[in-house]
């Protein structure tokens, strides 16, 4: 088919040219066609790696789930660690002319020296007072508040809490404290009575965390006749997280079988060791220091006083122990370690962590309180077989009763 051009000087087949067009369109469909699904296949892609990213992102910032994540997010294989430790004044807390109750967070320095550099491995720990900070707060219970037992970081947040007040306290960048929950002591139901906060530990069920916050775990006694008044400090609090719904919840859970299971264990190992013929039922056993450690899945227990006659609040004092007890996550099977390291009777461990990238070393603090109100604080460090790495060195003048890397 033949038709003129507009100018009419030419002529355009266009048949041909249809035919032309048509072959061209053919031969270059498929190809078209495949570099489209290509593309919509590789921007699928993408869309799952990034939606993919953009959840594990929001759930790492609030459950981790790697042994190193759990020990606070240090690098694998670091061997120098920022700590702090925190003072629990007790009477002393209060500042009449502010009218105010206060605290100390000091900050140091943990260096591990393996053994190809000293023969045998160490650790050096430094303090660094020019960095110190005071904590205040007004929140008490009949004149007597911030008597702070302890240090947890938790879904990167650091708490620390109040063992007259049963607060627990967020201490934020600017080291405000922001109290988070308040604890009633025992079952939560039965008291107004603020819990004994003495020590806090985490752990990693799934895709929820936990912490968990203890007490002395041993009944309430008379202060020189030993009865018993009440079981309530062998409660525990276990604060959950669920990230997928951004829910906590608390539950109250009585720890009476676990603490006796603990203290039976010690005190047949105290007897041993002392070649005693005291019965074990009058003995017991007093905790300021409890961790779960995700990498051998084991609970372990230090605790802060030991004997095997019935409680006394003067004679409480010189009960220091130097026993580490360790259990599977179903408390039966039931380990106790003695550290090698000599008894001051009046020195108690109060806090103790694992340190990052070394699950089986642990770093400690025993504080000593004496009758002339005289206190101090220690830090060690010792393998979970009770092998000594550190001994024992003075801290500082305060009673510190929470270590914690940072």
């Amino acid at each position: 088919m033949l038709q003129y051009s507009s100018n009419g000087n030419s002529m355009v087949d266009l048949e041909s040219q249809s035919s032309k067009y048509n072959k061209l369109n053919q031969s270059s469909s498929p190809f078209l066609r495949q570099q489209f699904i290509f593309l919509l296949l590789l921007l699928f892609i993408l869309l799952s790696f990034l939606i993919y990213f953009l959840l594990n992102l929001r759930e790492n910032e609030t459950v981790p789930h790697s042994y190193d994540e759990i020990f606070t997010h240090f690098e694998r294989n670091k061997n120098e660690y920022k700590v702090a430790v925190i003072a629990d004044r007790d009477v002393y807390s209060y500042d009449e002319k502010r009218n105010l109750w206060t605290s100390l967070l000091l900050f140091g320095t943990v260096r591990y020296i393996p053994s190809s550099i000293s023969g045998a491995e160490t650790y050096q720990v430094e303090w660094d007072t020019s960095s110190q900070k005071e904590l205040t707060g007004v929140l008490n219970e009949k004149k007597r508040g911030l008597e702070l037992s302890e240090l947890k970081k938790f879904n990167k947040k650091l708490y620390t809490c109040d063992d007259r007040t049963g607060i627990l306290y967020e201490i934020n960048k600017k080291y405000q404290l922001i109290a988070r929950y308040i604890f009633s002591d025992g079952n939560g139901e039965d008291t107004a009575k603020g819990f004994k906060c003495e020590w806090m530990t985490s752990k990693i069920s799934g895709n929820k965390a936990e912490l968990f916050v203890g007490s002395m775990g041993k009944e309430w006694n008379h202060p020189t006749t030993g009865a018993i008044i009440t079981r309530d400090p062998m409660y525990i609090k276990k604060v959950t997280y669920y990230p997928t719904s951004d829910s906590v919840m608390l539950e109250h859970l009585s720890w009476q079988l676990v603490y006796e299971k603990v203290k039976e264990a010690v005190l047949v190992r105290m007897k041993q060791d002392t070649n005693s013929n005291k019965s074990i039922e009058k003995g017991y056993v007093l905790h300021e220091g409890v961790e779960y450690n995700p990498w051998n899945k084991r609970w372990y227990f230090l605790p802060r006083r030991v004997s095997l006659d019935t409680y006394d609040e003067k004679l409480d004092i010189e009960q220091g122990s130097n026993y580490l007890v360790s259990t599977n996550e179903q408390f039966e099977d039931i380990k106790v370690v003695r550290i090698d390291a000599p008894i001051v009777p009046t020195r108690g461990y109060s806090s103790f962590k694992f340190i990052p990238s070394h699950p089986t070393h642990i770093i400690a603090i025993k504080s000593e309180e004496l009758e002339d109100n005289k206190v101090q604080t220690f830090v060690t460090i010792f393998t979970t077989e009770g092998k000594v790495l550190l001994t024992e060195s003075k801290i500082t003048n305060e009673k510190l009763e929470g270590i914690e890397f940072v």
